[in-house]
């Protein structure tokens, strides 16, 4: 557990989940820099995690997800996380391949 400094004036924060205290603490967007004229980008703060002796860089890839997904895209993903062949989407009754048809997002 995080401890904080009893002196401190200031409340500590309190999160539900470890995705909302990095996002906390880390910005949401790093600003990347140019390290050479021709280089490659690297963000202007890295953090790093420390395991097993190991400096370990922490990288966000996605962005906290701070809406509910709709029961319909769920749906849509899941079927269409099983459909793996082109034979076993002709196999799927007309209403489902219609709804699956009908979403305009990538899954």
């Amino acid at each position: 557990s995080l401890q904080s400094d009893p002196r401190s004036s200031q409340p500590v924060p309190r999160f539900d989940c470890v995705l909302k205290l990095v996002h906390h603490y880390m910005p949401p967007a790093p600003c990347a820099i140019p390290e050479q004229p021709g280089g490659s980008l690297h963000p202007k703060r890295t953090y790093y995690i420390y395991s097993g002796g190991e400096k370990i860089p922490l990288v966000l890839s996605r962005p906290l997800s701070s809406s509910v997904s709709t029961l319909q895209h769920l749906c849509r993903k899941t079927v269409n996380g099983h459909l793996d062949s082109y034979e076993k989407m002709t196999q799927l009754p007309a209403p489902i391949k219609e709804f699956l048809d009908q979403y305009d997002a990538p899954l």
